[in-house]
């Protein structure tokens, strides 16, 4: 009898397991009788059950031995074509989930309407987890950005306390961008708590998101030592990925480093390609110091260039802008903006050369 175990099961065996169980017979009797395990004859049974109604009107599953023989082709046959399941039934089975079906049900209704196109009950299942998880995904993003519009009104209205819990909320949903604004209001204390190491932590968060602000903010706290221990050479490595990132401030302060760096790692031409890609993006910083050295960066700048370093965080902090706005209507200066455009300085911007 145990010679049979391993044998795959035809469609007389499946006659047997139907009748079977028309008589009222036990799983474990018929599979006993037919020399399989209880396992594989319950994993037969749950493939070849079949949704339908009863004379009440009921949904009921049966087991056909018909049926079961069909579910067995189509398996054997998308194994060996491995057949990708058509956008058509996907389409169905994301309708079947979101009227609320369970698994088991949409897999029969597939297996019902679509026959050989149908999935496999694995791949249904697969799908269907999928398909909710991204679900899940998008709702989760709509609230958190329901919840940063809210915060971002309320900061604007000086409500800093509302902002607070507002940001804290999207926060809470991995929200790059709350994350950062609820970092920046534990910096400032504006809403009544300020907390560097809170603030930190939720800048590295964010960074890890891939939040460029944050990526030069995190930088600007190991810089400074402020929430988390100073480390210079990590702050650089930071605002060179904000830099990467498409950050104007992450540019800058690369640039800033380039031109300031030890003799080791001094790289005057790559610093005024960052700072190309600052003023392309409106960094009046950057568009100053380029104007303010025009003849020093048309010869590609071989020099260093003098530039001290608590000037630019003036400019930064906005307490006392020690290189004031420029003036746009400036005829000098918008003079040499379209000389560095035609040199091709400024046309390199934001590409790689």
């Amino acid at each position: 009898m145990t010679s049979n175990i391993n044998k795959q099961i035809d469609y007389q065996t499946r006659r047997i397991i139907e009748e079977g169980l028309e008589k009222g017979e036990t799983q474990r009797s018929i599979a006993e009788k037919l020399g399989k395990t209880f396992v594989a004859l319950n994993a037969e049974i749950k493939k070849g059950t079949k949704k339908m109604k009863n004379t009440k009107g009921e949904t009921v599953y049966k087991y056909y031995a018909d049926f079961a023989q069909q579910v067995s082709e189509k398996a054997k046959t998308q194994k060996r074509k491995r057949l990708v399941t058509p956008e058509h039934v996907i389409i169905k089975l994301k309708e079947l989930v979101d009227e609320g079906e369970d698994a088991k049900a949409i897999y029969y209704e597939l297996q019902e309407k679509f026959e050989e196109h149908a999935p496999s009950q694995a791949t249904t299942y697969r799908i269907i987890r999928k398909y909710k998880s991204e679900k899940s995904d998008e709702a989760r993003i709509v609230s958190a950005e329901k919840f940063c519009k809210i915060a971002d009104s309320a900061f604007v209205d000086s409500d800093f306390e509302k902002a607070f819990n507002y940001y804290q909320k999207g926060a809470s949903l991995n929200h790059a961008t709350c994350m950062t604004a609820l970092a920046k209001l534990y910096f400032s204390g504006e809403a009544g708590v300020q907390d560097f190491r809170k603030g930190f932590t939720l800048f590295e968060a964010a960074a890890d998101l891939k939040d460029s602000e944050a990526m030069w903010r995190k930088a600007w706290c190991y810089e400074n030592g402020l929430g988390v221990k100073q480390n210079i050479d990590t702050s650089v490595e930071w605002y060179a990925l904000s830099a990467f990132a498409g950050n104007q401030i992450g540019m800058t302060m690369t640039a800033y480093y380039l031109l300031h760096g030890t003799a080791a790692n001094q790289d005057t031409k790559s610093a005024i390609k960052w700072f190309k890609r600052a003023a392309k993006l409106g960094n009046m910083y950057a568009q100053k110091w380029l104007y303010l050295n025009e003849k020093k960066v048309m010869d590609r700048l071989h020099e260093p260039i003098n530039f001290t370093y608590d000037e630019f965080f003036d400019f930064l902090k906005g307490t006392k802008n020690a290189f004031s706005p420029i003036d746009l209507g400036d005829e000098k200066f918008m003079d040499t903006m379209e000389n560095f455009k035609e040199s091709g300085l400024i046309s390199e911007v934001m590409t790689e050369d």
